[in-house]
């Protein structure tokens, strides 16, 4: 996709990065343009909670919680936390699909019945 129109950027790990940087002006397409834009995920990983726990120790609702409360959190993010996340990023591919679907069904149709 060299011209960045069907690709929808994934950035992982935003809880990972250092103090004092961020992905912001990535998230917001000012980097490198792609007409889908960039979506911003955190993962289970290494990252403790405040109980000591790893994410991967917590179970899949608790780590979406995990990651809602770090965008809501976080200054850079606060502002955009309703699109980033994994169910943000599970939306989008879903309506992706749905529209690609849509848009290839009548020429599926009309190869079928000939």
């Amino acid at each position: 996709d060299p011209m960045g129109k069907r690709t929808i950027g994934v950035l992982t790990k935003l809880d990972m990065m250092g103090k004092g940087y961020n992905a912001r002006e990535v998230l917001l397409n000012k980097v490198v343009v792609l007409e889908r834009g960039f979506i911003g995920v955190v993962l289970r990983g290494q990252r403790v909670d405040d109980f000591g726990r790893t994410s991967k120790e917590l179970d899949i609702p608790g780590a979406l919680e995990n990651e809602r409360q770090f965008f809501q959190n976080d200054p850079a993010y606060r502002d955009i936390a309703d699109r980033l996340g994994v169910p943000y990023l599970q939306r989008s591919l879903s309506l992706q699909l749905t529209d690609h679907i849509l848009k290839c069904l009548p020429e599926l149709q009309r190869e079928l019945q000939s």
